[in-house]
């Protein structure tokens, strides 16, 4: 009985629906999104079950049912197209053996001999024979992949079902794609991509053919580069640009490529170089081998059992499925044949990714030249010195990773050139600057101690000895660093007594102990023992200061102890010191047959109120700043003091290890300096802006300040103030709030000059500012101590800095302050200035006329200044007409004309020609003949008066006043007294840009740009001058300019390198002044830089600083992060510790609290009060809190604040 195709056709979808029924049962396959090719649809929808027969089994059976389906008859014509027949079983096999057919009932006439040809024939035989020949292709790829199912039966694997395509992105029935129809770029499958199952990844011919595009260009490189594939291997990417070779024959391709990485700055990025063999071919050649091969094989590696020519092992380490896992983050470059240049410290495998060919010619060169030289120690500092201007010169700050790569490979070339200079100082001291950078701070101890043992006598590693020791805070404690300083002056001294009195070696060294006492008392002072501070100081001064008439130097240990015996008696005796009231001097004592009168005892009125239980930490901190406030001058043995403070009185064996007696006045005159350094004040001696002292971190005169001052923070911005009109896609306009006072940042880094003296108005800056916030006793202590400096020293400088410091801070003593000091010229000019702004101008002038009137006929260079000052006062008031009268009459030494208030006399545009012509030749000869006779200030003055007399003269003629100024800067130059360390050249400049400040602020109009020009060429020289800069940022406020002001200070003044306490303080400043409402993320930005610098992370003021940034931005645990971070930093501070307590206490939780006070009272041995019972009464607070009892009072618990746990803080104590 024949079955009709119709039925059987239907029986067949019928087993087929309930094979896939019971499959998808059975399995679940997952889904994926999937980009793949669209494949001609096929003529039936049925999905088949897969068996376990093998595929030849599965056609033989299927084509034994088509027979008995079509009959005999049909055997010729299946051979005849068998081909087509196959390629179209081959396709449907490349799907999973689906097949689709399509019944067409239009002509039921048709035969199934004619249904079943139009199915297999297409068209005429060169369609049939391209159509086989596709057909042939893909049964290729099926015996391929019937081969690579076999495998998978045979390792136990079941296929999976198929899972047919959605109908929706196929053809339509009975038509055929024509061959080169655009295929769609992409379709989603929702039914899953059964290849992921099978294989792990998808059928790569299922992928579409996708074109590059963008002609050969790069994602994130330069338009100009493109992808050459004409060159290369095939294995790497060449790149070029379309111009050819550059200048100099280098390939445009290999300049690109330079340019592009050498501004590579990203922290991940490690250097490379080859692997060096280990064997190398020495062992090729130990072997006897006739040939000598690329690698050789170790023993090593054969007993790994490693195939060193294997490649399938390289593939297999890493692969998805290994047991290894998924592939982990390697130590070692992907390549093989490669390895980081940081894993050695060879010095000459590092290359750096900035230099170019110069650079590797350069260190070539350096590296012949020590081998050459091997003695010369000069050459290795430059050697060492090249690796840091290689990633420097490139434009870029270094890494973290640059610097410490870096940093080991000097280390290794400075350890192969004191093998070959052993005990040579500067490579020494140079060793262990880069030591500094990379060993743990016990090996740095340690490693200390061994090079001091060798080399005792060196003098510069001492200085960086107490820099380490001071800075280390796992090492550090009060005792031990005071200790070594007590070291350092000891070496120093012997060095001095063999070098001999009046020997330059003798004065070099006598400038070293100053410094080095310098920083002893103020790390006493700022560690807590001010008395000890104080005490030192005072002793050294009447050492050296006031000493008796026939005491000489010492010239070795043993005269010095004989001093020291006598001295010790005067200390002994108690009379009063230099500072106190009443004091005399040690010279009146031995004058007085060694007796003297003593002070009467003293009592301590300080009552401290008693410790509050329920806030222990705040009364206890509020007792501690009173104490501190009214406590400082060291006591006497007789004095009623508190039992508990031991370090109030001070013996003479306390100080005796500090003490030295100078050979050189101006030894003396630089201890009378560190006075003023102590108590925060401004320097009088000849210092530039650029000067080491200056940039000293440890000493940083003039540098400290309250951190709450209201001058370096902006004003709060109130959120009703009045917002600027704009309209829509308009951005408003930022107002600066620098305001009209250039002269807001009050630190001073500038010479102080006469013109900076006694100035109340607003025409310039002052030089000493008010101490409003001292107590009592410390404006005593400085009163005193200047009244006896300026009679031992007699300087005019000394006498102006006195009256200044006595006209601001304690006016009522002005009078005795003016008949202490010598009545020369000089000083009365600055009591006509003090007189001038006290009383009256009329009062100043009257001053003024008869000074000048008893000096017309004296020859004494100094009345220059006298009438410098009263010229300018009078342009700072506006009265031009005046000032050029006095001009005019410098010369005859008394005003021109009878009346002094005559409107008709010379003024600016009506001089007779005469008197200017007579002037003009007077000041010009003055100004050559001071320069002559080396008085530099006096022709300052000269040259300044000559450029005031061609700018009134001329109608405010400034081109013509520059021009003085530039003739007189070019003879100084001639003269080398120019330069970035020349005191008098900054000077110069300050009056050349004080007068073109006055003219921006008087002339209408005025370009910005001509004052911007004189102050960047004064930068230039003098980055560092605080009062150039505020002019700087003063004059671009005014043109709403940021960037100037911003390119300025990193280009100049936070140069790498040239770091500056002030001029980080200073940028910080102006960055929060350059709108309304500044960038709190940049200025917190520029906080950081500053304290991870490595010339300005010890600076206890800008930790202090960062703090009170975050404390006013309400971020109270950065705060607390940061004041960790500055204590790990600054250990010896006292200040910055007791700012936790101030400020931070309501973050600190009751443990933190009490391991703070454990390390600065216990473990650091800063000066506190008696903590005794602070300790025990938090004890048992912690105790209660433990025992559930909620405090002593029971349920006192409640009254504390609860914080939650900061996690983040990590406990300071010794790794």
């Amino acid at each position: 009985m024949s079955t009709s195709p119709n039925a059987a056709r239907e029986e067949g979808k019928a087993e087929n629906r309930k094979e896939a029924a019971t499959e998808s049962s059975t399995r679940t396959i997952p889904k994926f999104s999937s980009f793949k090719a669209l494949q001609p649809r096929p003529t039936t929808a049925t999905p088949t079950l897969a068996t376990k027969e093998t595929p030849d089994e599965t056609i033989r059976e299927r084509e034994k049912k088509r027979e008995k389906r079509e009959g005999p008859s049909r055997g010729k014509e299946k051979d005849e197209g068998r081909r087509g027949y196959r390629s179209h079983r081959s396709q449907s096999r490349e799907h999973k053996h689906k097949r689709v057919h399509h019944e067409r009932d239009k002509d039921n006439d048709r035969t199934d001999d004619e249904q079943r040809k139009r199915r297999h024939r297409h068209g005429d035989s060169k369609e049939r024979t391209s159509h086989s020949r596709r057909g042939h292709d893909r049964e290729k790829d099926d015996t391929a992949r019937r081969r690579r199912r076999s495998r998978s039966r045979e390792a136990g694997t079941t296929t999976t079902s198929l899972i047919p395509r959605d109908t929706a992105y196929y053809p339509e029935e009975g038509k055929e794609e024509p061959r080169d129809a655009p295929q769609k770029q992409y379709f989603v499958d929702t039914k899953g991509d059964e290849f992921n199952l099978v294989y792990g990844t998808m059928h790569r011919y299922s992928i579409p053919d996708y074109h590059r595009g963008g002609s050969g260009r790069i994602v994130g490189l330069s338009p100009n580069l493109r992808i050459d594939r004409a060159k290369g291997d095939g294995k790497v990417m060449v790149l070029s640009t379309r111009g050819g070779g550059g200048a100099g024959g280098e390939d445009s391709s290999v300049r690109a490529m330079r340019q592009a990485f050498s501004k590579l700055a990203n922290k991940e990025s490690r250097r490379l170089r080859i692997k060096k063999d280990e064997t190398g071919l020495d062992e090729a050649f130990s072997r006897n081998m006739d040939f000598v091969p690329l690698t050789i094989e170790t023993k090593k590696r054969k007993n790994r059992g490693e195939d060193v020519g294997s490649d399938d092992s390289d593939k297999e380490w890493d692969h998805y499925r290994s047991i290894e896992g998924l592939k982990k983050p390697s130590t070692r470059p992907d390549d093989m044949d490669l390895e980081y240049a940081s894993d050695s410290a060879s010095e000459a495998d590092y290359i750096s990714t900035g230099g170019d060919w110069g650079d590797r010619k350069s260190m070539v060169e350096f590296a012949r030249k020590v081998e050459a030289e091997p003695r010369n120690a000069e050459a290795w500092l430059a050697y060492v010195g090249h690796h840091d201007t290689i990633i420097s010169g490139a434009g870029r700050r270094k890494t973290a990773a640059e610097k410490r790569s870096t940093a080991e490979v000097q280390l290794d070339i400075l350890q192969k050139a004191l093998n070959k200079n052993p005990g040579h100082e500067a490579l020494l001291s140079k060793y262990m600057d880069v030591a500094q950078e990379i060993l743990p701070p016990q090996k740095l101890l340690s490693k200390w101690n061994e090079i001091l043992k060798e080399n005792p006598s060196q003098i510069n590693l001492w200085r960086k000895f107490i820099d380490f020791r001071q800075t280390d805070f796992l090492s550090f404690s009060y005792p031990k660093c005071l200790k070594c300083y007590e070291e350092c002056l000891a070496v120093l001294r012997t060095a001095a007594f063999r070098a001999g009195v009046g020997s330059l070696d003798r004065q070099a060294l006598d400038e070293v102990i100053v410094y080095v006492f310098t920083r002893t008392i103020l790390f006493m002072s700022e560690s807590g023992y001010r008395e000890s501070a104080i005490a030192a100081l005072q002793a050294m001064l009447e050492l050296n200061l006031f000493h008796p008439t026939n005491l000489t130097p010492p010239t070795s240990q043993l005269e010095f102890e004989m001093i020291l015996e006598v001295f010790e008696r005067f200390w002994d005796s108690e009379v009063p010191r230099i500072g106190e009231k009443k004091a005399l001097g040690w010279a009146s004592f031995v004058d007085a047959a060694e007796t003297g009168t003593s002070p009467k005892a003293s009592k301590d009125d300080l009552q401290l109120p008693p410790l509050e239980p329920r806030d222990p930490f705040g009364s206890w901190t509020d007792a501690e700043l009173e104490w501190s406030r009214k406590t400082g001058m060291p006591a006497r043995t007789i004095d009623e003091i508190d039992d508990d403070d031991p370090y109030r009185v001070i013996l003479f064996s306390d100080i005796r290890p500090f003490l030295f007696s100078f050979s050189s006045e101006t030894s003396r005159k630089r201890l009378a300096e560190a006075f003023l350094m102590l108590r925060g004040m401004p320097l009088v001696g000849p210092y530039c802006s650029n000067s080491e002292v200056e940039a000293d971190v440890f000493l940083s005169p003039g540098m400290k300040f309250d951190s709450s001052e209201l001058w370096f923070w902006p004003k709060e911005q109130s959120k009703w103030d009045a917002l600027p009109i704009t309209w829509e896609g308009m951005e408003p306009e930022k107002k600066a709030v620098m305001g009209d006072d250039p002269f807001g940042f009050k630190l001073r880094n500038f010479p102080v000059g006469s013109e900076s003296l006694f100035n109340r108005s607003t025409g310039w800056f002052n030089g000493i500012s008010s101490a409003k916030s001292l107590p009592p006793n410390e404006v005593q202590l400085i009163r005193n101590t200047l009244e006896k400096l300026v009679e031992r020293l007699s300087d005019d400088s000394w006498s102006f800095y006195y009256l200044e410091w006595i006209w601001k801070n304690d006016p009522k003593r002005i009078g005795k302050a003016v008949s202490l000091c010598s009545k020369t010229i000089r000083v009365w000019g600055a009591v006509t200035q003090i007189r001038w702004h006290d009383s009256t101008h009329e009062e100043g002038r009257s001053i003024f006329s008869t000074s000048s009137k008893e000096s017309s006929k004296s020859t004494d260079p100094n009345k220059i200044f006298m009438w410098h000052a009263c010229i300018w006062e009078e342009l700072f008031i506006g009265n031009a007409q005046r000032a050029i009268r006095l001009l005019l009459s410098i010369e005859s030494g008394e005003l021109l004309g009878s009346d002094e208030n005559d409107e008709n006399g010379p003024g600016p545009g009506n001089v007779s020609k005469l008197l200017l012509l007579k002037c003009r030749k007077y000041l010009e000869y003055q100004q050559h003949t001071m320069l002559s006779i080396k008085l530099n200030e006096h022709a300052g003055m000269y040259n300044d008066l000559r450029a005031l007399l061609e700018y009134l003269a001329g109608g405010n003629n400034l081109d013509a006043a520059i021009a003085v100024y530039d003739g007189f800067t070019s003879e100084l130059g001639r003269r080398s007294l120019t330069g970035p360390t020349s005191h008098f050249c900054e000077l110069c400049l300050l009056r050349k840009v004080r007068l073109v400040y006055m003219h921006s602020t008087t002339a209408r109009p005025f370009k910005p740009a001509t004052l911007r020009s004189h102050l960047e060429a004064a930068l230039e020289i003098f980055p560092h001058n605080m009062a150039f800069l505020s002019l700087y940022a003063w004059n671009e406020s005014r043109t709403k300019i940021e960037n100037r002001l911003r390119t300025v200070i990193r280009d100049r003044v936070l140069k790498d390198g040239n770091e500056t306490v002030a001029g980080w303080l200073f940028a910080v400043w102006a960055e929060m002044r350059m709108a309304q409402h500044y960038n709190v993320h940049a200025v917190r930005h520029l906080f950081e830089r500053a304290v991870e610098c490595n010339r300005t992370r010890h600076s206890v003021q800008l930790w202090m600083m960062f703090v009170e940034f975050e404390i006013r931005h309400k971020e109270y645990r950065r705060a607390k992060d940061i004041l960790s971070r500055g204590i790990k930093h600054c250990p010896w501070s006292k200040e910055l510790v007791m700012m936790a307590f101030t400020k931070l206490q309501c973050t600190l939780e009751l443990e933190e609290s009490r391991k703070l006070l454990s390390i600065m009272s216990e473990e650091k041995e800063l000066r506190t009060h008696d903590v005794t019972e602070l300790e025990d009464l938090v004890e048992d607070l912690m105790d209660a809190r433990r025992d559930g009892g909620g405090g002593l009072d029971g349920g006192a618990d409640e009254d504390f604040i609860k914080l939650p746990d900061d996690d983040s803080d990590e406990e300071m104590e010794d790794e």
